[in-house]
This record gives structure tokens, sequence and C-alpha cells, in this order.
């Protein structure tokens, strides 16, 4: 079931499966919560109850807008977390991320 951060339940709960490598689409009229619960899935939304399960491969997920978050980087790289963690170990996972191939740092 999603939900809002503050608990305002914003859909009923659904049941669904998907086989691999189906290809699938939402639609459905504008504020039903087919954002979210893209959002969810690929976990940028982290109000929900319940739970899913993503199977072996990659998804993608292409948003009506570009996913631009309006915060520090700091705050970008602990979402969902509000605190927690010290700079010295934000940095310290910051430089052991390698690149993916075709990438320069």
């Amino acid at each position: 079931m999603l939900e809002t951060p503050q608990g305002r339940v914003l859909s009923s709960p659904v049941s669904m499966r998907v086989p691999q490598g189906a290809w699938w689409m939402l639609s459905g009229p504008s504020g039903t919560g087919k954002s979210t619960l893209l959002r969810t899935l690929s976990g940028l939304w982290p109000s929900f109850r319940g739970s899913f399960a993503l199977g072996p491969g990659e998804a993608l997920f292409v948003p009506q807008k570009p996913y631009l978050p309006h915060d520090t980087l700091r705050a970008v790289l602990l979402y969902p977390k509000s605190g927690g963690a010290d700079d010295g170990r934000l940095r310290a996972a910051s430089s052991s991320a390698s690149p993916r191939p075709g990438f320069s740092s």
C-alpha cells in the first residue's frame, strides 16, 4: 500500500506478477499513483506498507519528468535517511565507488 511520508494512504493494496522479459504499461487518470508506484519499485519512494520483489535482471524506470532532487548532495546520498552518517564515511563510500564500464571519473 503506497502512502505519503506522513502516513496518508495513496493507494489500495496491489497484487500483480509480470513475467520476466515482459513489457508493461501503467495508465490511468492523473493523481492515481502510477508514478508513485514506479518510484517505489525503483527505490525512490520509501513510504509504503507491504513487500515487493523484483526478479533478476534489470528494470528501466522512465519518469514523466526528470528526477532531480532539490537538496544538498549529502542529503541526496543519504536519502531516504536524514542523518546517521558522518562526512568521513560518506567520503569513503564515494571514493570506493567504481565507475561503470565506459565512464570515467
